[in-house]
């Protein structure tokens, strides 16, 4: 596992997922948006690392966003 991808997955769902975030994206757009993208991303990252499985499974992940 990659611990520096990790890290960042981790750093992104934190910023994306915590109260100050979830109560400013009742006010702003462009702040729901953003948390948006980055819990997305974090969920890439993460099964990136814990996964590392074949690439059909990626197209499968990426259907639903």
């Amino acid at each position: 596992m990659n611990r520096k991808l990790f890290g960042l997955a981790l750093v992104l769902a934190v910023t994306g997922l915590n109260p100050v975030t979830e109560s400013a994206e009742f006010h702003s757009a462009t702040v729901y948006m953003l948390s948006h993208y980055v819990v997305v991303a974090s969920g890439f990252i993460f099964g990136y690392t814990l996964l590392r499985s074949d690439w059909k499974f990626a197209v499968i992940g990426v259907i639903p966003v």
